[in-house]
Order: structure tokens, then sequence, then C-alpha cells
């Protein structure tokens, strides 16, 4: 029997598009072998898909702190003087939230988030 090889074989079906690499590789036998690697490679492809989301998703977390950390940067430079007193501008811009704990503590939450207990 004549061995076939793959660009034989498409040779022979003038490249036709009705065979993949799939249906060639079950003709020739070696669908498990086809599978399994088929299996890793897919298996690869997303840990690397989830790992890209992840990194997109910290990339838009520090774009978001890096726009308030610009603003509270740009509210201070708008200053003429440094703030010596309660500046409720200043304020807006830095704070997020306060939180008062039970008991009694304040928790200082910027919009960096960034927490100082107090």
């Amino acid at each position: 029997m004549k061995e076939v090889t793959f660009g034989t074989f498409l040779k022979q079906k003038r490249l036709s598009k009705e065979y993949t690499l799939r249906g060639f590789a079950e003709m020739m036998g070696v669908s498990q072998v086809y599978a399994a690697q088929y299996a890793g490679y897919a298996d690869r492809h997303d840990a690397a898909k989830a790992q890209v989301q992840d990194l997109e998703w910290q990339m838009a977390e520090r774009k978001a702190q890096r726009e308030v950390l610009a603003g509270l940067i740009r509210a201070i430079e708008r200053q003429d003087v440094p703030a010596i007193e309660f500046d409720d501008v200043l304020w807006m811009e830095a704070v997020e939230k306060v939180t008062v704990r039970k008991d009694g503590k304040l928790v200082f939450t910027f919009k960096d988030a960034t927490k100082v207990t107090v």
C-alpha cells in the first residue's frame, strides 16, 4: 500500500476544502493522538485567554486609579497656597467615603482605594 502524505492527499482532492486536518488525521488513523494534542492546545488557549482577560481587568482598574489621582493632582495644583485649613473641593477630589466603625474609629477610603483608620 502506498503511503499518503497530507500534501499528496490534498493534491488528489484538488485542494478541496472538504477535508480538514482533523478529517485527514482520522482517515490516517491518528485521531486519538490528534484529539489529545488538540485538547492540550485548547486547554492552553483557554488558560491564556483567561490570563488576558485578567490582565485587561487589571489595566482598566489601574487606568481608573490613574484618572482619580490625576484629578486630585489637578485640584492641588489649582490652589495658590498649600491647604492649611479644610478645603471641601480637595476633600471631594480625594475621599470616596468615611466609615464609622462600632468601636468609634473612622475609616477613610480614598478614591485610589487606599484606606486609613483613625
